[in-house]
């Protein structure tokens, strides 16, 4: 028997450092990937990159995951459709840019 891994359709939104704001480009990236699965269920992780304090990062990764929800909410998605939706700061520590983001999986 063969175990097949199932891929969930993701789509990351990227920070610039210390910021909780995403650029235009991200905006209308993140709209296209709601649109195109409009009806499903998301969960979303925020993250933030290792540099500053561990309750600095949790903060930002906090205020970056509820810009990504309230975007969420203005294409139509309600609040019981985005769970669980979780920041969790630098907890992975990466240092690099690829850390500051929040990653939406369909469910």
């Amino acid at each position: 028997k063969v175990n097949v891994v199932v891929e969930k359709p993701e789509h990351t939104v990227l920070f610039d450092n210390n910021s909780s704001y995403f650029t235009k480009e991200q905006a209308e990236a993140l709209k296209a990937f709601a649109e195109q699965y409009k009806g499903k269920k998301f969960s979303l992780v925020a993250e933030a990159s290792k540099p500053g304090s561990k309750e600095y990062n949790q903060r930002l990764s906090e205020r970056r995951l509820e810009r990504v929800i309230k975007a969420l909410q203005e294409v139509g998605f309600a609040e019981e459709d985005l769970k669980p939706s979780i920041a969790i700061g630098a907890q992975r520590g990466i240092d690099s840019a690829e850390a500051r983001r929040v990653t939406i999986t369909v469910e």
